[in-house]
């Protein structure tokens, strides 16, 4: 069955069950106790509005002046649509405009207003459900659920108000029928435009908030002051107090919105590099999380984190709230050995229980022998293995209504960047790299996958996908470039068409670990189209033929000089960043010069030199005359100042230039901001000095005023 036809099937069965509860909820009420439950219809829109509806309107990513707006607006909506029923009626012998009491209903005034806003709601509720169902099977039908549950004592509040305003039962049971039927328009068009909804979700909400809240204080509390006598008004209050009542106690336990739930907060052990981000409350049980390495290794962090809170498990941010730890590891230098065998080291003496996955993992061996204690070892992209030993450790604990995954994932990023990995492990052997022993061979994700992850990346509010792998430009090799469908058209498994169809989703797109393959020439259009960033990450590492060949990399470094001419040509804005090794085995002084000289000439944007470190299980290491460490910190530092003066030059070129940027975040001086040129944790940042309230994600032009050698400062346009 399709996604699509159990997006439908859902929306529907879940329309007709909240209804039908509701209705015969209502329905089962003697017509003498009708305008005494309308103070419990009071307390139900009161509750629903201000306890849900409007808080939803701001979690989704509207801001509260945004969805104080649409509140304004609304009521004033409302008080004109109230307006022209009351014209209507005041043609008739009997007009309440004009004083009469014959009648004890409003006309259908307060009937009218409840559904214009119900219908707002269930509309937003059917493009809730759609996203949820895209981005899981299982996140849709709990979502469902959860909707259901908070729907049915606003609608007990509907049916109520409707008889009260002088609907006949099965006429009110029509109108919200009716009503409900904008669910299932909300989720055909959630499924078709998920992202371009995204910005108007917030207004919706904030409009039917609007309804509830104008019915409730504009035409159903002024009936209760009619009976002024002290029973009756505690009478009343209670029936208030019971339909909030109803609302917040199934919100607190169905609440689907998951922004606050599952922002995660990462163990940063002692000295070490781990990301944090915003920390949520614990709940048992509980995992501790240590994240360590490149963003490949990121990757990996956020899909085990993102099954750990889909089957209920809490993530904590110290050891102590921790019932066990996780710690993803690095091995690709000694360093990061030495790193992530120390972060294990303080797992187990703060807390005792620890599971190591990641790339460290590989080598099984080092960590037992360094840490016997360890409850299981297992290599990269395990998240199998890994949730196995989590289950081993911890019973996976099961709650329906709590196990909810936001719909791009748990992500470690902020939330308007993510990184998307379109492969794993890499065909190359570079004789300094230990990597496919780790990670294995190429196997390129079906491309059909990557663009339905992109799809709910940009749907949850993501700005920027950087694009990684070990080897980009591979991708699809592995299959022969295979086609995939997306969306129901044929896609071939190749950069340049995975490319160009995510750069039609609207966000920035930008390419890391690009190897320096003919095909590169084949996005350079999609740059100068400005379908993706003009911005290309190409590890080149040297620039001498001789220890290019030793490397095992490509070694025709005047057709490299050549081509990055040609991209520069066509796109003159085009960004290169890239990665050199100083101090290979071997490495004369004139192969150093040659590198120098091609820095020189490449005019290269962004650059990170390495020292060569012996890793173990290298190939290199077996080769002759190692360069002495001394020499390789002078080549480092060499190279580091020919390089900084490259960048500055290079960006002082962009003074009095017009750029666009994307904002990160603020600190005490102003907000700090991005270009194109500019990849985050990796290279510089654009300094908007004074300027506050920016919310991140937010795209702007400013104008270059000054620069360095790594950064710009700038001013809005």
């Amino acid at each position: 069955m399709s996604t699509l036809a159990v997006i439908l099937i859902a929306t529907a069965a879940g329309s007709v069950l909240s209804l039908l509860l509701a209705a015969a909820l209502a329905f089962s009420a003697r017509p003498s106790w009708i305008p005494v439950l309308v103070s419990y219809a009071i307390g139900a829109l009161l509750g629903a509005s201000l306890l849900e509806v409007l808080p939803e309107a701001v979690e989704m990513g509207g801001d509260i002046k945004t969805v104080g707006q649409a509140v304004l607006g609304g009521i004033l909506i409302f008080f004109l649509l109230e307006k022209l029923v009351l014209w209507r009626h005041c043609h008739d012998a009997v007009c309440e405009a004009h004083g009469s009491q014959g009648h004890s209903h409003d006309h259908g005034r307060s009937g009218a207003m409840i559904m214009v806003g119900d219908t707002f709601h269930n509309f937003v509720d059917g493009i809730i459900i759609a996203g949820a169902f895209i981005a899981d099977f299982r996140l849709g039908v709990v979502t469902t659920m959860a909707i259901i549950a908070h729907e049915i004592p606003q609608e007990i509040g509907d049916f109520l108000i409707l008889l009260h305003s002088g609907y006949a039962r099965t006429r009110a049971l029509l109108l919200n029928f009716l009503s409900g039927v904008a669910t299932l328009v909300g989720a055909l068009i959630g499924y078709y435009a998920l992202s371009m909804l995204q910005g108007w979700t917030p207004v919706l909400l904030g409009l039917a908030g609007a309804s509830m809240l104008y019915v409730a204080m504009s035409d159903l509390i002024p009936g209760l002051h009619k009976r002024a006598e002290i029973g009756a008004t505690l009478q009343q209050l209670a029936l208030i107090g019971l339909g909030i009542g109803s609302v917040a106690l199934i919100g607190y336990q169905n609440h689907i919105r998951p922004t606050n739930r599952y922002d995660i907060h990462l163990i940063a052990p002692s000295g070490l590099n781990a990301m944090v981000t915003k920390a949520s409350l614990p709940r048992s049980p509980t995992v501790g999380f240590v994240s360590l390495g490149c963003p490949k290794a990121t990757v990996d962090s956020e899909r085990i984190l993102t099954q750990l809170r889909a089957e209920g498990y809490g993530i904590v941010g110290s050891y102590d709230d921790a019932d066990v730890v996780v710690v993803n590891t690095c091995g690709f230098i000694d360093a990061a050995v030495q790193e992530s065998l120390e972060a294990i080291g303080e797992a187990l003496a703060e807390n005792g229980k620890v599971i190591v996955t990641g790339c460290l993992g590989a080598k099984a061996d080092v960590i037992r022998e360094a840490h016997p204690k360890v409850l299981a070892v297992s290599g990269p992209h395990a998240l199998d293995e890994v949730m196995l030993a989590v289950h081993t450790a911890l019973p996976k604990p099961h709650d329906p209504f709590e196990d909810l995954i936001p719909p791009g994932g748990v992500k470690l990023t902020p939330r308007h960047y993510a990184y998307l990995k379109i492969s794993e492990g890499c065909n190359h052997r570079c004789t300094f790299c230990i990597i496919p022993s780790m990670r294995g061979d190429l196997v390129s994700r079906p491309v059909g996958d990557v663009m339905r992850e992109a799809e709910a990346l940009v749907g949850a509010g993501v700005k920027e996908l950087l694009v990684v792998s070990q080897d980009t430009s591979a991708y699809g090799v592995d299959v022969k470039y295979r086609p995939g469908f997306w969306n129901g058209r044929p896609l071939k498994t190749r950069m340049t068409e995975l490319a160009g169809a995510l750069g039609s989703l609207g966000a920035w797109v930008r390419l890391h670990y690009v190897y320096p393959y003919p095909s590169v020439d084949d996005v350079i259009p999609l740059m100068a189209d400005g379908i993706i960033l003009p911005y290309l990450d190409i590890p080149f590492q040297h620039a001498s033929p001789r220890i290019l060949k030793l490397m095992k990399r490509p070694g025709a470094v005047e057709k490299t000089l050549d081509r990055i001419q040609s991209w520069r040509a066509a796109v003159p804005d085009l960004t290169l960043r890239s990665t050199f090794i100083v101090g290979f085995p071997g490495e004369t002084d004139a192969e150093f010069e040659e590198l120098l000289a091609f820095l020189k000439d490449a005019q290269l944007d962004r650059v990170g030199c390495f020292k060569y470190s012996p890793v173990e299980g290298a190939l290199a290491n077996e080769l002759p005359d190692a360069v002495p460490e001394d020499l390789k910190d002078e080549r480092l530092e060499r190279f580091m100042e020919v390089q900084a003066e490259i960048s500055a030059a290079r960006l002082d070129a962009k003074i009095g230039r017009e750029i666009e940027v994307i904002v990160d975040e603020e600190d005490e001086i102003g907000t700090l901001a991005r270009s194109h040129a500019d990849a985050p944790e990796i290279d510089g940042v654009v300094y908007l000095e004074g300027v506050f309230d920016l919310k991140p994600g937010t795209r702007l032009k400013v104008r270059i005023d000054e620069a360095d050698e790594h950064d710009l400062w700038g001013t809005p346009v």
